[in-house]
């Protein structure tokens, strides 16, 4: 718990803004999912920029496309999940446990979940690729994923660190008050 009453209410202030902009983004994110599924055009644009290299025959099938969309949430699932678990620590924020074991918990799962979405994107890519082009002569595999993919894995390594550090700070201090 926080000693000082106004930063306590600063943080909880802070914390309830960035719930209600986790659960905006992750609305985002879920729309943005469905409208370049849901358009065919919008679909083979992101195929053709994202996932195959230039020039690389396709076809996108019926099966191909439901295969697809399965395959696709795995980095989706991964950035609502690191969202999920950063509204749970900004409630505890919100409710003053700033400085507690479950905040670093909370960290540490936002840490994994924003390290899953580098390898999520890149078996994304992978199997989406070789769906593809299964009906080539000879199907094709690639993995793509973006620099800011590794700097958000990297920052998600930070977080689990930070989180872990956390954790061992409140035992200590924990065991420290047992010994007062």
């Amino acid at each position: 718990l926080m000693t000082d009453p106004s930063v306590s209410r600063r943080i909880g202030r802070v914390s309830r803004i960035l719930i209600w902009l986790a659960f905006l983004l992750a609305g985002l994110l879920v729309a943005g999912y469905a409208a370049i599924w849901a358009d065919a055009e919008t679909l083979r644009t992101v195929i053709e920029d994202q996932i195959l290299p230039p020039a690389t025959p396709y076809r996108l099938t019926d099966l191909v496309r439901v295969t697809g969309f399965i395959i696709g949430l795995l980095p989706l699932v991964a950035a609502l999940c690191a969202l999920w678990f950063a509204i749970h620590l900004f409630r505890l924020f919100e409710r003053g446990e700033v400085f507690m074991p479950a905040s670093g918990k909370a960290i540490i799962h936002i840490g994994v979940a924003l390290v899953a979405i580098l390898p999520a994107q890149i078996i994304m890519t992978g199997f989406a690729s070789f769906l593809l082009t299964m009906g080539n002569p000879v199907p094709s595999i690639s993995f793509s994923f973006e620099s800011t993919q590794m700097l958000v894995g990297f920052a998600g390594g930070l977080m689990i660190v930070v989180g872990w550090v956390l954790g061992e700070a409140t035992r200590i201090a924990d065991e420290n008050r047992e010994f007062i």
